[in-house]
């Protein structure tokens, strides 16, 4: 038995500890939270001998830099942030063995949006109802419920030797936008809105966090009604008064009052979680048998 230390010298722009979710509260108003890219997070952990679920660091957008107190091994997956180590460019998709007092440095989002830095290790981190996941908005979980800042230590507990591997090239996900995101309907979905979402060009906006992400296109010809408030969950689709959608993220509201037009099939939120502002989106549906065959292919391949 082992134990792994590293420091933050540089925290990025939102850097946070995520981890599989927080699951059975949604009905007390808390969401899941856990990982934007399950795919990614979950492929950086295999690489690295953890867990599935296990803590790791989740960075949007700009990278981390963090110094490793102890000797480790690592793994990055998702978008490339041009990673470094002691000034060297390192690869995406498999385990790395780092040495005491080596720098791992990452910088801007060069593609997609979201990278995820996994250490092998038992975290040694507290968790609020079952996951260490970090949820900003309540300031649970996590560091103390925020986003990492310089000088941020942890550790994991590691037992024996971790063998490097490396991801088969056809199980690595870049992400490339271009293809349809596939939906499936929802209560409040009709022919006309559906029609509408095939149709549209969309893009992704600048309001874009954990939280959800909210997309630009022509509003459809008849606007949306109010609804009472009703349950929603991650990836579903909300369409306000103004016609422009809400993609309901990891961190997102467990109910709203606005009309729930469609759902962003499992297999495809990785996909919609990498997608930077300013990407076109189209849209297709899907049954709900295709969707859970599509969800089987994505994360068992």
């Amino acid at each position: 038995m082992a134990r792994v230390t590293f420091k933050v010298i540089r925290p990025g722009q939102m850097t946070t500890l995520q981890d599989g979710g927080r699951y059975g509260y949604r009905s007390y108003g808390i969401p899941s939270s856990g990982f934007m890219d399950i795919l990614s997070a979950q492929q950086a952990n295999y690489l690295v001998g953890n867990p599935t679920t296990e803590t790791i660091i989740e960075m949007i957008q700009v990278g981390a830099s963090v110094q490793f107190l102890t000797s480790a091994t690592v793994a990055l997956t998702g978008a490339d942030m041009g990673a470094q180590l002691n000034g060297l460019a390192i690869p995406r998709f498999e385990s790395i063995h780092v040495s005491q007092g080596d720098l791992l440095e990452l910088g801007n989002a060069v593609s997609n949006m979201v990278a995820y830095l996994a250490i092998a290790g038992q975290w040694e981190v507290p968790k609020i109802l079952g996951s260490s996941s970090t949820f900003l908005r309540a300031k649970i979980g996590g560091m103390k419920g925020r986003q990492l800042q310089k000088g941020d230590i942890f550790s994991a507990v590691i037992d024996g030797l971790i063998k490097a591997k490396s991801l088969p090239e056809h199980q690595i996900r870049y992400f490339e936008p271009g293809r349809k995101i596939r939906l499936i309907k929802t209560t409040e979905s009709s022919a006309e809105l559906s029609g509408w979402l095939e149709n549209t060009d969309f893009a992704v906006s600048h309001q874009w966090d954990r939280m959800g992400i909210r997309l630009t296109g022509s509003p459809p010809s008849s606007p949306a009604r109010h609804i009472l408030s009703s349950p929603v969950t991650v990836g579903t689709m909300q369409l306000p008064p103004d016609g422009q959608p809400i993609i309901v993220m990891s961190d997102g509201q467990t109910t709203g009052g606005y009309p729930r037009v469609a759902t962003v099939i499992k297999a495809d939120l990785p996909y919609m979680a990498q997608q930077p502002p300013g990407t076109p989106l189209h849209f297709t549906f899907v049954t709900t048998e295709q969707a859970l065959h599509l969800e089987k292919w994505v994360f068992n391949h």
